[in-house]
């Protein structure tokens, strides 16, 4: 059980199997229990890249942060491939497993003061519904509270969300400048 005020909680992996049928790699279901003690932000971030060497097999992603207090998800993400060779998932890039793909939620928001949350995911590469040559994945999972930033282990930092919602709000307002001033010519 984790309770601070900031922190930046990066997770990576490295994981391989031998092609033999069923044959798997995989980090254990992994959690941790939180409670803000203020009202603030989260992040969350990451991948899972995978080589083929032949053919490619079974990839699986999921990222949760959960209210515990609310009996709710503030983010969900949950993909899975069978026929995409050399597969990479994003955290909250929807649209990414070519059998399973969920996302619901942000990855981004607000937790409240008080409130007991759940931060939890798994990954793994297998050998299925046919042997392959065998592969080898690579990832990292980045959750930051109340921004705060640094260099993962996937290579950059952590986006605030602050800042994104602030540049998304721009380009909206220079696509709008855009389009009014094409109507009005």
């Amino acid at each position: 059980m984790y309770t601070g005020s900031c922190g930046l909680f990066d997770f990576d992996f490295n994981q391989s199997h031998d092609g033999a049928l069923y044959s798997l790699a995989y980090n254990r279901d992994s959690a941790f229990n939180f409670t803000a003690d203020s009202n603030t932000t989260y992040a969350l971030s990451g991948q899972h890249s995978v080589t083929d060497v032949t053919t490619p097999g079974r990839v699986y992603s999921r990222v949760n942060l959960y209210d515990v207090t609310n009996s709710t998800y503030l983010f969900r993400d949950i993909n899975q491939s069978d026929n995409t060779l050399n597969e990479s998932f994003n955290v909250g890039i929807f649209g990414e497993g070519d059998y399973y793909d969920i996302s619901l939620g942000s990855a981004s928001g607000n937790l409240i003061a008080g409130n007991q949350y759940q931060f939890a995911f798994a990954h793994y590469i297998q050998a299925t519904p046919t042997a392959d040559g065998g592969a080898a994945a690579t990832g990292c999972i980045t959750l930051s509270i109340c921004g705060a930033t640094g260099a993962g282990s996937c290579g950059s930092s952590v986006p605030e969300p602050m800042p994104l919602t602030l540049l998304g709000a721009g380009l909206a307002a220079l696509g709008l400048r855009r389009r009014l001033r094409l109507k009005a010519a």
